[in-house]
């Protein structure tokens, strides 16, 4: 068990006080997050409030999905890089980013276009889901941006760019407020006002285009001719991503999958309650976020100077501070979390408020999930994120086919507890016996503890000074 002065070498020092610093950062923009959501959960009527979590599913998975190819690599291989060969390397980021992001908007906004046309998609639900795709594109160019920064521990210009977003979300959102009579009763369900879901989806857009071009003006320093290089950037990301990739089209998948299933089966009006516990989950997420960031930047360079063993005590050194406070928030949800969708949301029903409970266990499991994981990407194994989740698939299956339609939004957080303890159990199994050198991979066969002394030496395609990746 680490001790007390353990846990705070690990979080002393310049590089330590950067990444507190980044954790500040994360609660801006959860704020910033949070307040168009909670307005709209609040006082927009039900279906309205639905709409915007129906599509904000879809921002979500844009975004996360192109972390495994790009940004999730990026934040191993970038850290132990020396500046000449980071410019290089970086600008390769910025363009396939860049490229990705277009690509959404052309084949999202397309297909939605020819949907639309073809009357499979009525003018409303058009006009939120066009607002979604477009966020998602400059959600992607956002993250890319930001994280690039973080990874060559540009904090500071990274923190300028969230509070920007924050600034101008927040902003924003104040503004719908006001025009919507500043009143912090519910609306009625027949109610119109300028709170709506392609409004906020609007304000997410301008916000993340903002911040995105603050982050890349400060980037300008550390960007250079991509010169070369690209099939190799582009077998080494393929060759760490290409797990992470299958295990977030998963995750993705079977998080939308169980917020449009919920309103597919009971209507918009029953998914507001599966955004609700955000005003406590999302603070708890982006801390998550930021926490697994910071340890995967110092875990890269750690294991590439002295292997599995100390990656392993760094990630669990660092883990005391985030497990105690998911602990105390999980408390939250479970002691107070009906009282809290009463107080902010005036909800009643009981399923809605059941589900603030629910997502206690679910935060504590994402968090033991998480530790486990991020030693496992620092070594270099993503593939068992992969097995983990593709291990849950069945639960999903049977709690979506047999949970959601019997129990609606509380089906849906029961199902995702279940997917989340089990994700967590096998990457804890996994991460331990790679870590006792049981197998190489913690899936199969029998490895060598000391195989992996001076691991950055042995890395496919490593060349001086590249090490061992939300």
């Amino acid at each position: 068990m680490p001790s007390f002065r353990s846990v705070v070498a690990t979080f002393s020092g310049p590089t330590a006080r950067k990444g507190m610093l980044s954790l500040l950062s994360q609660g801006f923009l959860s704020l910033a997050n949070l307040a168009p959501s909670l307005l709209l959960l609040r006082l927009a009527p039900r279906d309205e409030s639905g709409a915007y979590v129906t599509a904000l599913a879809l921002v979500l998975a844009l975004t996360e999905l192109q972390g495994p190819l790009i940004t999730g690599p990026m934040g191993i291989f970038a850290p132990p890089l020396g500046e000449a060969e980071a410019r290089p390397y970086l600008s390769r980021i910025v363009v396939a980013s860049a490229g990705l992001a277009l690509l959404t908007v052309v084949v999202g906004e397309g297909l939605l276009g020819t949907l639309w046309l073809l009357g499979l998609v009525g003018t409303p639900a058009a006009t939120v889901f066009a607002a979604a795709i477009a966020a998602g594109a400059f959600s992607q160019l956002r993250d890319m941006a930001r994280r690039a920064l973080f990874s060559r521990l540009k904090v500071a210009e990274a923190v300028a760019g969230d509070l920007a977003f924050a600034l101008i979300q927040g902003g924003g959102a104040a503004l719908l407020w006001a025009a919507f009579g500043g009143s912090w009763n519910p609306a009625d369900d027949d109610a119109e006002g300028a709170l709506t879901a392609t409004r906020v989806l609007t304000l997410t857009v301008v916000a993340a285009a903002a911040a995105t071009g603050l982050d890349l003006f400060a980037l300008r320093g550390l960007l250079g001719r991509p010169r070369g290089g690209w099939r190799e950037t582009a077998r080494r990301h393929w060759g760490f991503g290409k797990w992470s990739l299958f295990a977030a089209f998963l995750a993705q998948g079977y998080s939308t999958a169980l917020i449009w299933v919920t309103a597919a089966l009971w209507g918009n009006g029953e998914t507001p309650a599966l955004d609700g516990p955000k005003i406590v989950v999302g603070p708890a997420v982006l801390l998550l976020v930021a926490w697994a960031n910071v340890i995967n930047s110092r875990g890269a360079q750690v294991y590439h100077e002295r292997g599995r063993a100390a990656a392993l005590r760094l990630v669990v050194v660092g883990a005391v501070p985030i497990l105690a406070l998911f602990v105390a928030f999980s408390a939250t949800l479970v002691l107070f979390g009906p009282w809290i969708a009463g107080v902010v949301y005036e909800w009643r029903d009981q399923r809605a408020t059941e589900v603030f409970i629910w997502w206690g266990p679910i935060l504590l499991c994402m968090v033991v999930s998480t530790l486990f994981s991020c030693f496992l990407n620092v070594c270099h194994r993503p593939q068992v994120t992969f097995w983990s989740k593709l291990g849950t698939a069945p639960m999903v299956a049977a709690g979506t086919l047999l949970l959601i339609p019997a129990m609606g939004s509380t089906g849906a957080v029961a199902t995702r507890l279940l997917a989340e303890g089990a994700m967590a159990v096998v990457a804890a199994v996994c991460a331990l016996r790679y870590w006792a050198g049981l197998s190489p991979d913690g899936l199969g066969r029998r490895a060598s503890v000391a195989g992996d002394a001076g691991a950055g030496k042995a890395l496919p395609g490593a060349g001086a000074g590249v090490g061992a990746g939300g």
